[in-house]
């Protein structure tokens, strides 16, 4: 999974639990098994980190499981001690291929080492949401950043970041990444995705990837108070995120394309001179 952010990751507490830290089986290889005990809905995630102690049924899912994993024939005299190391909650992006990340700490540099500086235009910076100085910027609705040429998005994704909206811009965005987007024909496909912070004036964050129906949510942003919008793809899924909330969820067929686009934009829509009449944002950008 590639991951862009704007601000920060979704924020959720991980903890993490080792089993077993001993164990032992037929060396011919007979199948053992846990039980993972999470909360309904809860995510896990298993991996091995003894190659002989090969873990044979599910390593990912939701909810309560049973593991199921064998021990390899050990051909030293000497004891063995392996680990099944299993995580709760939310995979964190930053292990799925971090593409870009801009914490304002500053400047719009892209601090994932990827070298996708951002250029500011008519942005300011100001005080981030914990009170730390010049550690996020102030779209005031004319402002946005120009980020590099590249192909950010291939398969599945996750955006994400702090907002701050003084009003509900029309199609205001938090990233617009596209080809000249449809300044010509507002049906015209082009190689885009874009997550919209207010679709029409509605405060819904919306998710667009070229050849899929968007992804809205039915809440809606608070205004002049601190959120985080988060928006995943994996697995022919799209989900948006308020405050660590799962809004909506949609099924999409076609996953971005792996192609270079030239007008990446944080705060700002390629969309603006179509009927839609697409506005900039007025608000803060916080990490």
């Amino acid at each position: 999974m590639k991951t862009l952010l704007i601000t920060l990751l979704l924020t959720a507490t991980v903890a993490v639990a080792e089993v077993p830290s001993l164990t032992s089986a037929d060396p011919l290889g007979e199948e053992l098994t846990f039980d993972i005990e999470v909360a309904d809905g809860v995510e896990w995630n298993a991996e091995s980190i003894a190659n002989w102690l090969i873990i044979t049924g599910e390593t990912s899912g939701t909810g309560p499981e049973t593991i199921t994993y064998t021990v390899a024939r050990n051909s030293s005299a000497e004891d063995r001690e392996g680990q099944i190391k299993v995580t709760v909650g939310p995979k964190d992006p930053l292990n799925e291929g971090l593409i870009a990340y801009y914490p304002f700490n500053g400047n719009a540099n892209d601090e994932s080492g990827n070298g996708n500086d951002g250029t500011v235009n008519g942005v300011t910076l100001t005080t981030d949401r914990n009170g730390n100085k010049d550690s996020a910027y102030d779209f005031d609705g004319t402002g946005y950043i120009d980020c590099p040429d590249g192909a950010y998005f291939d398969g599945d994704f996750t955006v994400s970041g702090w907002v701050k909206l003084r009003e509900y811009s029309n199609w205001g965005r938090l990233i617009d990444f596209a080809n000249n987007g449809l300044t010509a024909n507002p049906f015209q496909i082009n190689p885009h995705v874009t997550l919209t912070l207010s679709a029409e004036t509605s405060g819904q964050p919306r998710g667009d990837v070229t050849g899929n129906p968007f992804v809205r949510s039915g809440a809606s942003l608070p205004l002049n108070q601190w959120a985080q919008v988060t928006w995943k793809y994996e697995k022919n899924t799209t989900s948006l995120y308020i405050n660590g909330e799962k809004v909506t969820e949609e099924t999409w067929n076609i996953p971005p394309a792996a192609v270079v686009t030239t007008d990446n934009w944080i705060g700002r829509s390629n969309w603006e001179n179509t009927p839609t009449n697409d506005e900039r944002t007025n608000g803060v950008l916080d990490d």
